[in-house]
């Protein structure tokens, strides 16, 4: 017998795993997945979302990675003299990396020096409510009846807010 013949025999004579329902998609798709996605720059993206773990509080807020090449160069941003401490502690950092991504992912760092990009200012949170003493009289007084603390505060939070935004228009 060929050894072709020997593996389709084998396939034939492995026992069936009987499944009944949905099956998670991640279990059928395993290895294929994870490396169709590192082509893509999914890997690159796992560097950047874990980048604060990676390099470091002293680090993370002075360099940034930016893209990376299909031979594993991996090219980071780095404000000035930070640059140097990135090229001191560069063997640790492809360490880190490695554990994050994977061995192989990242082979070596290119360092290119200049300003990062400043994060988006998000839009500030809107004051508490403030009520009138009757007004939370009277909040307190609808929720008394509800067993559950957790819901009972939730619900005189939005209370609270509903009578504020009321007041307002």
């Amino acid at each position: 017998m060929s050894e072709r013949e020997d593996k389709d025999k084998s396939e034939r004579d492995a026992p069936r795993v009987a499944t009944r329902g949905p099956r998670k998609l991640g279990g059928l798709a395993g290895p294929t997945a994870r490396g169709l996605a590192s082509a893509k720059g999914f890997t690159i993206m796992s560097i950047a979302t874990r980048w604060a773990d990676i390099a470091g509080a002293q680090l993370a807020p002075h360099a940034r990675p930016q893209s990376l090449t299909p031979a594993g160069m991996l090219t980071v941003r780095v404000e000035g003299a930070a640059a140097l401490l990135i090229q001191h502690q560069q063997r640790e950092l492809l360490q880190r990396i490695a554990a994050v991504a994977g061995e192989g992912a990242v082979k070596s760092l290119k360092i290119l020096q200049g300003p990062l990009p400043r994060a988006r200012m998000t839009a500030a949170r809107p004051p508490a409510p403030r009520l009138s003493a009757a007004e939370e009289a009277a909040v307190s007084q609808s929720v008394t009846k509800i067993a559950d603390p957790d819901l009972r505060e939730r619900l005189a939070r939005l209370m609270r807010h509903a009578v504020d935004r009321s007041r307002r228009r």
